[in-house]
């Protein structure tokens, strides 16, 4: 609790209810209203979609097996009987993830830049405010 003496602490913030404009000019920073569904980033994608890949046991298993595979008479196979099929494995999983995540991508896209009807209230406008036409991802 604190007292309610009507001072303000350093860690408080004014919002502007219904005044976007002036919610603007006073320089806060406020969430945007953008959709992200997206799960990687071009930074991200490699490395949490090969974790993801490996986090199944089965793609763990062949991996610890194909390891094994490239130590001298140790496996009476080829060194590759395995690393080869997994890799594949491994490589068209990962464009497919890829493939779907650019699709996410794209449909946040569509759904931020669509326009809506947000009700504002102004002093000069009519009792209740109007209607305006913004895109979805405006704050």
């Amino acid at each position: 609790g604190g007292d309610d003496d009507g001072d303000f602490d350093a860690g408080t913030r004014t919002v502007f209810v219904h005044d976007r404009h002036q919610n603007a000019a006073s320089g806060e920073r406020f969430a945007d209203n953008k959709s992200r569904t997206g799960k990687y980033t071009l930074l991200t994608f490699l490395p949490k979609a090969i974790f993801e890949q490996f986090r199944r046991l089965a793609n763990l298993y062949f991996l610890f097996i194909s390891a094994l595979q490239q130590i001298p008479n140790v496996s009476p196979t080829g060194n590759f009987t395995t690393a080869v099929p997994l890799a594949g494995v491994v490589a068209l999983s990962i464009v497919k993830e890829a493939y779907k995540n650019w699709q996410r991508h794209r449909q946040d896209r569509e759904v931020n830049n669509r326009l809506v009807h947000v009700l504002v209230a102004r002093a000069d406008a009519a009792p209740g405010g109007t209607f305006e036409r913004v895109r979805f991802a405006e704050p």
